[in-house]
């Protein structure tokens, strides 16, 4: 009977009251009895802090209690954040007072286990516009088991009836264990329902349709599994205006394969919330069938803006934020100056490890040079070239510095390359003035403009050999190696005591010997390296072998001769087996003049 003299009361306000439990408060308004009120707040009263849970029977609103209720008539009740545990759904019976008057009733934030059916009992109040009792029937240690409440199985189509007044209805983490809807269900009456927050209820996808529905302007959906929804799911409810569906539990490719499918039915669309999904690609068109101006794509693994912004010209919000975007492309920062430049835009990227290396520097300018609102900007966080992370505001205010430690390296190799070339060419130019005959002549070998004479052949010469040997050994090489050669082996030799005229020039003789025969066969003794026109022969014999084919020029080595006197010049001009040692033949002379034969006739090496 606290009230009893409030006749006049319109509005009771016992939100934060220390020493009022919640049976006492409901009980408090059988003093009420009759009244016409405007509002009645019971929030946050008894805050049970001396016990773990608080004394169980004052939680637990009974029939009996909610009988002082019947005949108030009140538009506005509120018992939100009280640890109810019980609220009978008696509160909301045909032809009470309060059934008929209540407009707005909130029992959210509660430690409801039950009456399920109280959500049903909406019916019964013809008025009512607002009803939130989300955050309900959870878990309790005290009471384990949770009252057993589920739809038929498989039933041809599930229905209920809301009063045609109902706006609002906020059902969050309420029904937690739903589980798949395996039949049609059929909302009757509401006409009038345009929010409907349905998130952490446990719903595993619409298998079937949903009717009833087509004035709903938002729904929330956050938090169930909806992993499997059917691409078609938003056919019923046309008129949205507002979707959120964050932590659903989205395939990551999902969006991507059938996003368009998806939102094209909402073609009344401005706000859509796909936060906390774990998306890292969507279809680039997901969202041109929807007159969009604020999307939340935050707590995703996004790398790039997932869809085309020119797609969307209305867009005035989009929230990228906790993503993966290091930049933003030439492309997407010159899309979003588009938007800024028809309304005001706004970006949030707080979350994301941006990029402020050097290929970055531009992205960091354009987020302070744009005309578009960048959100928590001051919270960025960015990486340098060299790994250590700074914000966007330090870069952009050292941008100068930046840029020089940036660019540097590129400029001084570059100058260092064009230096090197300009010398090049300098150096080029001067050698071309000073040898333009020579190199020309190698450009014209190079290409292949040059005359270039056949090979020598042994016919192309009328002698086999040139014999060069010293005075002193005339008599063996005329009698003994001529034999040998020519008589046995039929090799023309060239001999100067025999094909020379006497008292001719000895230095033609020998060239024209030397010359006139395919290849030179020197008898070194120690009289042969010790005679000065043995040493022409050999400067001689040198200097045509540069045209002479390889293998030219046949040593014939005597014991007698010590090998530190040959001319070396001599030896780099001789392959080694074209070297005959007289000593290695001691006893069959016929077997060397026979090899060295072979030699002299062979045309090829």
């Amino acid at each position: 009977m606290a009230f009893i003299h409030l006749r006049k009361l319109k509005n009771l306000i016992l939100s934060n009251a220390m020493q009022v439990t919640p049976k006492e408060a409901v009980t408090s308004m059988y003093s009420l009895s009759y009244l016409n009120m405007t509002s009645v707040y019971f929030d946050r009263i008894y805050p049970f802090r001396d016990l773990q849970y608080g004394s169980l029977d004052r939680r637990i609103l009974t029939k009996a209690i909610l009988e002082n209720l019947k005949d108030v008539c009140v538009e506005i009740f509120s018992m939100k954040s009280n640890k109810i545990l019980w609220v009978d759904t008696s509160i909301l019976k045909p032809d009470s007072r309060f059934s008929n008057c209540i407009e707005h009733i909130d029992f959210s934030d509660n430690h409801l286990l039950g009456d399920r059916m109280l959500i049903f009992s909406l019916s019964f109040a013809p008025r009512i516009l607002f009803v939130n009792v989300s955050n309900h029937f959870r878990k309790n240690e005290l009471l384990s088991k949770m009252p057993n409440f589920g739809f038929p199985a498989s039933s041809p189509s599930f229905g209920f009836s809301c009063p045609p007044t109902l706006q609002s209805l906020y059902i969050h983490g309420t029904l937690s264990d739903i589980g798949k809807l395996n039949s049609k269900i059929v909302i009757l009456n509401a006409v009038s329902l345009r929010r409907f927050i349905f998130a952490f209820n446990g719903l595993e996808a619409f298998q079937y349709g949903v009717y009833g529905l087509e004035n709903l302007t938002e729904f929330d959906l956050s938090g169930n599994s909806l992993g499997k929804m059917k691409p078609d799911t938003m056919t019923y409810f046309p008129s949205l205006e507002i979707l959120k569906m964050s932590q659903i539990g989205l395939d990551r490719i999902f969006l991507l394969d059938h996003g368009s499918e998806v939102f094209r039915p909402l073609i009344r669309l401005n706000t859509i919330v796909l936060s906390y999904n774990e998306l890292t690609v969507m279809d680039r068109k997901i969202f041109s069938n929807n007159p969009l101006t604020n999307i939340d794509l935050s707590f995703n693994r996004f790398e790039t803006v997932p869809f085309d912004l020119a797609t969307i010209p209305s867009l005035r919000d989009l929230d990228l934020s906790f993503n993966s975007l290091p930049v933003l492309s030439d492309t997407e920062m010159t899309l979003v100056d588009d938007l800024a430049a028809r309304h005001n835009f706004s970006l949030n990227l707080n979350g994301n490890l941006l990029s402020c290396g050097c290929k970055s520097l531009d992205f960091v300018l354009w987020l302070f040079s744009t005309d578009a609102t960048i959100k928590s900007i001051d919270d960025y966080i960015c990486v340098l070239e060299n790994g250590r992370t700074e914000s966007p505001s330090y870069v952009y205010s050292h941008y100068e510095e930046i840029w020089r430690r940036c660019s540097g390296p590129f400029w001084l190799s570059f100058c260092i390359s064009g230096f090197a070339i300009l010398f090049f060419l300098f150096t080029l130019t001067y050698m071309i003035s000073q040898k333009k005959t020579l190199l020309f002549n190698i450009l014209l070998r190079l290409f292949g403009f040059v005359n270039v004479p056949n090979p020598l052949r042994r016919v192309d010469v009328p002698n086999d050999a040139y014999i060069g040997y010293s005075d002193v050994d005339y008599q063996y090489v005329c009698h003994t190696v001529r034999e040998y050669l020519e008589d046995r082996h039929r090799v023309k030799l060239f001999l100067k005591d025999r094909d020379t005229i006497p008292g001719g020039q000895i230095a033609d003789d020998i060239i024209n010997g030397i010359d006139s025969s395919w290849k030179t066969v020197l008898i070194i003794t120690q009289s042969f390296v010790e005679d000065q026109w043995c040493r022409f022969i050999v400067n001689r014999v040198v200097y045509s072998s540069s045209r002479m084919p390889t293998g030219s020029i046949v040593l014939v080595l005597f014991r007698d001769v010590r090998p530190g006197d040959i001319p070396p010049t001599l030896l780099n001009v001789v392959e080694e087996r074209h070297i005959f040692s007289v000593g290695r033949y001691m006893g069959d002379e016929g077997r060397l003049w026979a090899e060295v034969s072979k030699c002299i006739k062979t045309d090829e090496e």
